[in-house]
C-alpha cells in the first residue's frame, strides 16, 4: 500500500504501469474516493494506492464506531467486529498489508492529526517513509514518523520527549560562546 497526496498517488499509478513490462504487470487499486471496497477485495491487488484524506476519513469512522461499541459493551473487541471490517477495511485490526509506504511522509508531522493516528493503526510487516522534508519547525515533527515506523523505544512519546530534551540540553551546553 502506498499512501500519499492525491496528485502523487495518480503519478504512482502511472509509474507502475509505465515501468513494468506487460509480462510483469501488477494489479493496481486506486482507492481515493468514497467508493467502498472490502478488505477481501483490497488484498487481491498487488499495489493499493490511497490518499491521506481517505485514511483520515476512515480513522474518524473507526474512532466513532469503537466509542459507540464501548459504550454499549464494555468488553468490546474490535478484532471480531464484522461491521467495523466493512466500514474500515484498511484500519481494521485483522487487515494486514505486506508493506506500507508513506509518500510525502511529512503530512503526518503532527502526531495528533487523524492522518497521523490512522497510519500508525495500519497493520503491516514493513513500513517505509519517503520525504524530502522530515521537519520544518522542530525535532518533535520526527516523532510521528518514528511512531509509524515503530522504532523502539522511541515510538513511545515519553521516551522520545526525554531524548529530545536531553539533546536540547547538550546542544545548549556545548554551544560556542563566541558566536
Amino acid at each position: 500500500m502506498i499512501i500519499g497526496p492525491v496528485a502523487l498517488i495518480k503519478q504512482w499509478e502511472q509509474e507502475v504501469k509505465k515501468k513494468l513490462k506487460a509480462s510483469h504487470s501488477m494489479s493496481v487499486l486506486l482507492l481515493h474516493q468514497r467508493k467502498k471496497v472490502s478488505y477481501s477485495e483490497i488484498k487481491n491487488y498487488d499495489v493499493v494506492l490511497t490518499s491521506y484524506g481517505l485514511i483520515a476519513s476512515e480513522w474518524k469512522q473507526y474512532e466513532n464506531h469503537i466509542s459507540e461499541r464501548i459504550q454499549t459493551c464494555p468488553n468490546y473487541m474490535p478484532d471480531y467486529d464484522q461491521e467495523l471490517l466493512k466500514k474500515c477495511p484498511i484500519l481494521h485490526p485483522k487487515s494486514k498489508f505486506y508493506r506500507v509506504i508513506l509518500d510525502e511522509a511529512q503530512f503526518i508531522k503532527n502526531k495528533d492529526t487523524q492522518s497521523s493516528r490512522a497510519v500508525h493503526q495500519i497493520q503491516a510487516t514493513y513500513r517505509w517513509c519517503l520525504t524530502g522534508t522530515p521537519m520544518m519547525n522542530s525535532v518533535a515533527e520526527l516523532y510521528p514518523l518514528i511512531r509509524f515506523l515503530r522504532i523502539r523505544p522511541y515510538n513511545d512519546f515519553k521516551t522520545f520527549q526525554g531524548v529530545c530534551i536531553y539533546i536540547s540540553v547538550v546542544a545548549i551546553l556545548v554551544r560556542p560562546t563566541n558566536l
